[in-house]
C-alpha cells in the first residue's frame, strides 16, 4: 500500500472513483440527503483520501481518530429511496463497492503511468486495503478475497444493471464531473473531462452521461505519452503525498 499510494498521480482517478461510487443508488441517496454536495461536490472525495493516507501512512492513534470520525460521519446516514429501498453508510454491499472503486483505480492508473504490478502485489495491495475497509467498519469477512474474484465482481458490477439505475446517480455524477459552483470551477476542471470519459468503462460511462469521443481518446494518448516520462523526474515532495514522506523520514530514523 505504501508502495503504490503514495503516487500523487492517483489523484487522476479520483474524480472517476468518486463517480463510480455514486453510481450506486444507496451511495448516491446517502450522499444526496447527508452531505454538501452541490456546494461541494469534490469534498467527499478530499475527505475520502485524507482517510486512505491516514490509515496507510499515519500512526496508530491517527488511525483510530480517524476511525472514530469515519463513524460519526456515518452513523446518521441512513434512510429510505424509491420503491422501498433502503441506504445506509453502513451496508456492506455500498461499502465494499466504495472501497472496490478505491482499489481499482489505484491499481488502474498505477499500471497506466507508474510500472506493473505483479500479481503477488496486487493480492497484497487487496489484502492491505481490506483494513482500510474495517476503518470504514466493513466487516472483514466481507467481499473478494483474492483479485481474481475482485476482478470478476468488478466487472460484474459494471456490466450489470444496479450501476447508474437511478436519476440521483446521473445528477450526483455530473454534478461531481463539471461543478455548478463556482463557476470558475466547473471550467477549469473542462480540459480533464478525458479522464471521466476514459476511465469510466463501458457501458457505465454512457448511461452516465460521460461517453467517448475522438478528442477525450486523443487527450488520453496524450497523457500516456508525456506521464510516464515526467514521473521519474521529479522530486519526492513532488511527486509523492506528503504522508508518506512524512512516515518515510519516521521510519528511516528508528
Amino acid at each position: 500500500m505504501w508502495k503504490i499510494s503514495r503516487e500523487h498521480i492517483l489523484i487522476a482517478g479520483g474524480v472517476s472513483a468518486a463517480i463510480l461510487q455514486i453510481a450506486h443508488p444507496a451511495v448516491a441517496h446517502g450522499v444526496k440527503n447527508h452531505s454538501s454536495f452541490r456546494q461541494k461536490p469534490l469534498l467527499r472525495l478530499r475527505n475520502t483520501l485524507d482517510a486512505v493516507y491516514s490509515v496507510a501512512f499515519g500512526s496508530r492513534e491517527e488511525v483510530e481518530k480517524t476511525r472514530a470520525h469515519i463513524a460519526r460521519l456515518h452513523t446518521p446516514v441512513h434512510g429510505v429511496f424509491p420503491e422501498n429501498r433502503s441506504y445506509s453508510a453502513f451496508d456492506p454491499d455500498a461499502q465494499w463497492w466504495v472501497l472496490s472503486t478505491l482499489i481499482h483505480n489505484s491499481v488502474f492508473v498505477y499500471e497506466r503511468w507508474v510500472s506493473p504490478l505483479t500479481d503477488m502485489e496486487k493480492e497484497e495491495f487487496l489484502r492491505e486495503y481490506r483494513t482500510f475497509g474495517e476503518v470504514f467498519g466493513l466487516d472483514p469477512a466481507h467481499g473478494a478475497k483474492s483479485w481474481a474474484d475482485f476482478q470478476k465482481y468488478y466487472e460484474e458490477m459494471i456490466h450489470g444493471d444496479l450501476l447508474g439505475s437511478d436519476p440521483v446517480c446521473v445528477e450526483l455524477a455530473q454534478a461531481i464531473a463539471c461543478p455548478p459552483h463556482p463557476v470558475w470551477r466547473g471550467k477549469a476542471v473542462k480540459p480533464l473531462h478525458f479522464l471521466v470519459a476514459e476511465f469510466i468503462p463501458s457501458p457505465l460511462r454512457e448511461r452516465l452521461g460521460f461517453p467517448s469521443d475522438r478528442q477525450t481518446v486523443r487527450a488520453l494518448k496524450t497523457a500516456d505519452r508525456i506521464i510516464p516520462k515526467i514521473l521519474p523526474l521529479l522530486p519526492d515532495g513532488l511527486r509523492f503525498c506528503r504522508q508518506y514522506c512524512r512516515a518515510a523520514e519516521k521510519a528511516a530514523s528508528l
